[in-house]
């Protein structure tokens, strides 16, 4: 159902850019002001938009569970602390107290 749904909307998606991309040339190649899309256009834009989010939200699998103690069931403490936490190796002293 989802896959079918995800296709629906990605065909929808480029018949409406293709849609766009005819009137806007249409347009051009009649030398008229440049109008707005039309309305059917934009609905079917929205409408494709609409349908592609509902097809992925639902073709997502499960979440897998994001917490502190699930991470340290994986890893070491040595893992944890391998990195320094607030080393500063770059600082402002030489320019900011230089010799003017």
């Amino acid at each position: 159902m989802s896959l079918a749904l995800l296709l629906f909307g990605t065909v929808l998606f480029f018949h409406s850019a293709y849609s766009t991309y005819e009137y806007l040339s249409l347009r051009k190649s009649l030398d008229l002001d440049p109008a707005p899309l039309p309305h059917n256009i934009t609905f079917e834009v929205l409408l494709s938009f609409g349908v592609l989010l509902v097809a992925l939200a639902v073709r997502a699998g499960r979440l897998r569970e994001m917490s502190w103690s699930s991470e340290m069931r994986k890893r070491t403490i040595d893992e944890v602390d391998a990195r320094p936490s607030f080393a500063n190796v770059h600082h402002r002293g030489q320019i900011l107290f230089a010799e003017r």
